[in-house]
């Protein structure tokens, strides 16, 4: 959540400059998500058309679901009780 507040306060000043738009700068992310890695960012790579949608609140939700998964698996992995 830290990177998704940082990146946030940086769109304005990137989105500011001569012939950027909001659909520019969600492209240019599209491109550089897609062009990692696939061995490294398999899932990134994967979902990069969904993860550079312009849907700001939906995409938080995915972030914060995500981070649930995550820490229900590692709880599971080391034998604690997940919900």
């Amino acid at each position: 959540l830290r990177e998704f507040a940082g990146d946030d306060a940086l769109y304005p000043a990137y989105g500011s400059g001569p012939g950027a738009s909001r659909r520019k700068m969600l492209a240019e992310a599209r491109r550089q998500f897609a062009s990692l890695p696939k061995s490294e960012y398999p899932t990134i790579v994967a979902m990069a058309d969904h993860l550079t949608e312009d849907a700001q609140d939906e995409l938080f939700q995915f972030g914060i679901e995500m981070c649930l998964r995550g820490i229900q698996a590692l709880s599971r992995r080391r034998g604690g009780v997940a919900p």
